[in-house]
């Protein structure tokens, strides 16, 4: 074989394996072509994850059904009507220069957190109490749970981290199940 002819197949060789490698790579990751409108919110938790929280119980032995709205910004889904047990809305991400120039008032954010390596904003944590925002690519999502006080693990006055990290494995599997990128 001629000098010319080994470079030229060692070069189809790599072009290939590069091509591969990158084909590959596209359908592995799911969540890149998953759009927040495809979201149903009420399908992001389970019935038994709502009884844990709600205010079902001997006298009341049913979980708080779930109540969908949406318009042309966003999806929404509450549990309980007076005050939502939990209340999951997904909307539309404004135009990125006006987020990145506005920032969140300092008043407004307790702390950040992180959820499965998802940076979340905390802008409650009291008393069993939990709310949080996550950004994605195009999408916000505001989680806000709030357990019935015979269900809280968190004294009412408890201003700690303790109210969202008791609150850590519904943020997860939430996150889990909507897997927007």
């Amino acid at each position: 074989m001629t000098k010319e002819l080994l470079v030229h197949k060692y070069t189809a060789l790599v072009v290939a394996v590069a091509a591969g490698t990158l084909v590959a790579g596209c359908g592995n990751d799911k969540a890149t072509d998953k759009d927040w409108r495809s979201i149903d919110p009420c399908s992001l938790v389970e019935p038994g994850q709502i009884s844990q929280i709600d205010y079902s119980g001997p006298s009341n032995p049913e979980p708080n059904k779930p109540e969908r709205a949406s318009d042309q910004n966003g999806v929404s889904c509450s549990w309980s009507k007076v005050l939502p047990v939990l209340s999951i809305s997904i909307y539309r991400l404004p135009d990125r220069d006006l987020v990145n120039s506005t920032p969140i008032p300092a008043w407004a954010v307790v702390r950040e957190m992180d959820i499965d390596g998802r940076k979340a904003t905390v802008s409650e944590e009291k008393g069993g109490r939990c709310s949080v925002r996550m950004v994605f690519r195009d999408a916000n999502m505001d989680v806000l749970i709030a357990p019935a006080t015979n269900k809280r693990t968190v004294d009412l006055d408890d201003r700690s981290h303790a109210s969202c990290e008791a609150q850590l494995p519904l943020l997860k599997s939430i996150l889990a199940k909507a897997n927007l990128p």
